[in-house]
């Protein structure tokens, strides 16, 4: 078959200033935002992926990443626990607290005034309608311990009394390690800074044996 132009039909003629503007007005294409996370944020492929799904998570996580030095750690923390907060509702929807509330969430986490665990009750108490992280942080005194002198007694009581879980990491069973961590961060209910618990610990225990 050919096609005929319709002699009903008049030429439409659109000026190239009209294309300009026209073009100007389109948003960003979820291809080119995906390549921008990717280079500009140092974002993997997938994270990027999942991000662009939505226009409205997409344009929740750049006005996040404006006010945090962390984009990774606040694209994991979309991708993971605000997405199954989410759920499975229209796809238009976003956590039901300003952007930059999330942003400043991360930071607290990057700066170590709470480690992630305790980000995901904090993020909890947000979507309840608790307010800025701060302000939940405050309330529920949530701020993560990071001093020696209150770690320490912590540390080498469950050293004194994990013989065993001491005994298999220096036979060489590094995982023993941390479930000495996980019961120093269930003594300090999770506010214990890991990093530190974990250089307690490894200088409390000695170093373990290679395999």
């Amino acid at each position: 078959y050919r096609y005929f132009p319709d002699p009903d039909l008049m030429p439409i003629v659109i000026s190239d200033d009209r294309l300009q503007r026209l073009t100007a007005e389109l948003p960003t294409l979820p291809d080119e935002r995906k390549a921008h996370y990717v280079h500009h944020y140092g974002l993997g492929a997938y994270d990027a992926e999942q991000l662009v799904s939505s226009r409205a998570v997409a344009d929740y996580f750049e006005a996040a990443a404006a006010t945090t030095q962390s984009p990774k750690l606040l694209a994991n923390l979309i991708t993971t626990e605000v997405f199954r907060m989410l759920g499975d509702g229209d796809e238009e929807t976003v956590p039901p607290f300003p952007a930059a509330h999330l942003g400043d969430l991360v930071s607290r986490v990057a700066d170590e005034t709470i480690n992630i665990g305790i980000a995901k009750r904090v993020l909890g108490a947000m979507w309840a309608g608790e307010g800025h992280p701060d302000a939940v942080i405050a309330a529920q005194d949530l701020k993560q311990i990071s001093d020696e002198a209150v770690l320490g007694p912590v540390v080498a009581a469950v050293v004194s009394e994990g013989a065993k879980a001491v005994a298999e990491y220096h036979a060489g069973k590094e995982k023993a390690l941390q479930s000495l961590v996980g019961q120093v961060m269930a003594r300090t209910k999770g506010k214990a800074n890991p990093r530190k618990v974990n250089e307690l610990l490894e200088k409390a225990v000695g170093p373990a044996k290679p395999l």
